[in-house]
């Protein structure tokens, strides 16, 4: 089957308070380019999450919460569900191996699996992994001998938005502060104390554990501090063409920061982003906050030929295009 031609695609994807919801949203960012070229697609979910997928997925994308997810009966509800089976499966969950995907053969014509780190058994079609420099051998006693491999940057799952951003930092300098939509390690609050007397905008979602005490946070911290809840793509986007630099971690937003040609101070918040951070900071993309946070911050904003090359690298490393490659 060509992309061209309509079809069926069904996602699961991990999502939750503790998983965060970088998941569902680069599984989003096909998606919409699946619905763009007129196939059908469902997202699998927990009901507890099903309110804050819609708000990250495109509205055509279907939300099924019925479903039982757990291994060994989600396949055969599916298959009773529709029973001409799907075009395509993907599967994006670091809690499942290869005892998964095979569950669905053959009522899954085609498979897609995403990684980001080459550290379980997996079993499909094709394997994601936009980790720089990560390459079939990575997973060569991991896969089955016919599972390809599509790794690097170039092919991260981006949203459209940031590969659009034109950048247009205001005066005096804005820092972006992003640990995710849920930040369950809430590194945010850490970085307000850091960062205190920096002009910040911080982003967050609805479900965010410590949304409260950042709150209070924001608002007692001088010069200013806007915060944004559950804001979409296109608001994201526009924060990062105005923000100097921003401060993150090493999960999807890594990617869309890149896209966007936004220099980063990188902390690692989970031990699947140890690679990622590594990557950008390697290739010159970001630099780490991990010994002193206001250090590396400082550092940045004094010095604007490090932000213009870092912006370069940043976009020369993920141009936000991976969804049509």
């Amino acid at each position: 089957m060509a992309i061209g031609d309509s079809g069926f695609a069904v996602f699961f994807a991990a999502a939750g308070v503790e998983t965060g919801w970088g998941h569902a949203v680069r599984c989003g960012a096909l998606s919409s380019a699946l619905l763009d070229y007129g196939w059908r697609v469902v997202f699998l979910c927990r009901p507890e999450v099903e309110g804050a997928l819609k708000a990250v997925l495109p509205p055509p994308a279907e939300i099924v919460s019925e479903a039982p997810i757990k291994v060994g009966s989600i396949a055969a509800w599916a298959r009773d569900r529709w029973p001409a089976g799907c075009d395509l499966l993907v599967i994006d969950d670091y809690a499942l191996d290869d005892g998964f995907e095979p569950e669905f053969r053959p009522w899954a014509r085609r498979s897609l699996v995403m990684e980001d780190i080459p550290n379980r058994r997996l079993a499909g079609d094709l394997l994601l992994d936009p980790t720089p420099g990560r390459t079939r051998t990575d997973y060569d006693s991991l896969l089955p001998r016919n599972c390809a491999v599509i790794g690097g940057a170039r092919h991260a799952l981006i949203r459209p938005a940031f590969s659009r951003v034109k950048r247009m930092p205001e005066k005096p300098p804005r820092v972006l502060v992003a640990f995710g939509a849920t930040d369950p390690s809430n590194a945010t609050a850490s970085a307000l104390v850091a960062l205190e007397g920096l002009s910040l905008d911080i982003v967050l979602g609805s479900s965010a554990p410590h949304l409260d005490g950042v709150r209070r946070m924001a608002s007692a911290h001088r010069p200013g501090a806007r915060l944004h809840v559950d804001i979409d793509a296109n608001a994201l986007a526009n924060l990062m063409g105005y923000c100097a630099l921003a401060v993150g971690a090493g999960g999807s937003g890594a990617w869309e920061r890149c896209a966007a040609g936004l220099p980063s101070v990188v902390l690692e918040v989970a031990d699947n982003q140890r690679h990622v951070v590594q990557s950008l900071i390697e290739a010159g993309a970001a630099v780490s906050g991990a010994e002193d946070l206001r250090v590396a911050v400082d550092g940045i904003l004094t010095n604007r030929p490090i932000q213009e090359a870092m912006s370069c690298v940043a976009h020369n490393l993920c141009d936000g295009l991976g969804v049509m490659r």
